[in-house]
C-alpha cells in the first residue's frame, strides 16, 4: 500500500495543505500498487482511472470512479464513499 495514491486538500486557496487520506488500498505486488490517471473539470469533479498492479505482475482490470460534491462514485453513479473532502 506504500504506492497507493493519497490526497491532500487546501481550505485556503493553496496557502496551507493537509493530508486527507488514501484514495485506494491496493497491495503492492512487485514494485507498484497499480497505475493511476486523473482528470478534473476545474469546477466540481475529479475522475480517476486505475489498474490493479503492473501488467507483468498480474492480470489487470481497469477501474474508473469520480469525486463530486464530497462523495466518490462508481462510473454508474453508485456511491462508494459519501464522506470525503475531495471535490
Amino acid at each position: 500500500m506504500e504506492t497507493s495514491p493519497h490526497f491532500i486538500v487546501s481550505d485556503d486557496d493553496g496557502a496551507i495543505y493537509k493530508f486527507d487520506g488514501r484514495l485506494t488500498a491496493t497491495d503492492t505486488v512487485g514494485y507498484v500498487a497499480g497505475y493511476y490517471k486523473y482528470w478534473g473539470n476545474n469546477v466540481d469533479r475529479i475522475d480517476f482511472l486505475g489498474t490493479d498492479n503492473h501488467p507483468r505482475d498480474c492480470n489487470n482490470s481497469l477501474y474508473h470512479e469520480y469525486s463530486q460534491g464530497g462523495k466518490i462514485y462508481k462510473s454508474d453513479g453508485a456511491v462508494v464513499d459519501d464522506n470525503t473532502s475531495l471535490i
